[in-house]
């Protein structure tokens, strides 16, 4: 079995409320790495009549989580894929539940990434990142406690590590974390049934690179 990374192909959008949805959305939240606990609220969006053509979609700011149509979301339930809910997308300025997408909930997260050759970002003051000036406004307050935890660079070739892949689900998103600044997400992660039958079904709007079983995941300079 091939297993690859999922990826959104375009980001449309942006998570509501703009400087406080992390703190709304999850549990435990990092304001300075952005690493965070549970999903504990539906995601909201100023719109989600955007990118009406594709069959998933992913906001800004939030590159493990993905958005789909309804009609896909019957299509994966009958082919039976396990590990997966859904959940209400919410029009922010409404507060109603949309009804062109629906958020698919990846239910299983695994440690399953090598990244021990990858750049780190420690979550401590000077960190490996402070000697880079990062442009932008900061969300965090200037107070705001450093978790301690660590996250890598974005692998550009990815190894997994996972060490019972043939009992995993179709779908699972990576323990280990990834981003920079203030951003941290998770890979997400599908086997080729899963790629397969997106393909099959011509649905739009993500992508699919191969991973490596062996070897060292790394990042391209």
């Amino acid at each position: 079995m091939t297993w690859y990374q999922m990826f959104a192909k375009g980001h449309h959008g942006y998570p509501q409320p703009e400087d406080s949805y992390d703190l709304e959305m999850y549990d435990s939240v990092c304001q300075r790495c952005g690493i965070h606990g549970h999903q504990s609220n539906p995601i909201r969006l100023r719109s989600t009549s955007m990118a009406v053509h594709s069959h998933f979609i992913q906001p800004n700011w939030v590159f493990d989580l993905f958005l789909l149509h309804p009609e896909v979301e019957i299509l994966l339930l009958k082919e039976g894929f396990t590990a997966i809910s859904f959940q209400p997308v919410i029009e922010h300025r409404s507060n109603a539940i949309s009804s062109n997408y629906r958020q698919l909930c990846i239910q299983t997260i695994s440690p399953s990434v090598e990244v021990s050759q990858l750049p780190k970002v420690t979550c401590v003051p000077n960190n490996e990142e402070s000697q880079f000036d990062c442009p932008g406004v900061k969300r965090y307050p200037p107070e705001a406690p450093f978790c301690g935890q660590i996250k890598s660079h974005p692998p550009t070739e990815i190894v997994l590590n996972h060490s019972d892949l043939p009992s995993a689900p179709d779908l699972f998103q990576s323990a280990e974390w990834f981003g920079s600044g203030a951003g941290a997400f998770r890979l997400t992660i599908c086997s080729d049934r899963f790629r397969d039958f997106v393909i099959q079904h011509k649905l739009r709007g993500v992508g699919f690179n191969a991973l490596q079983l062996t070897g060292h995941s790394h990042r391209a300079t």
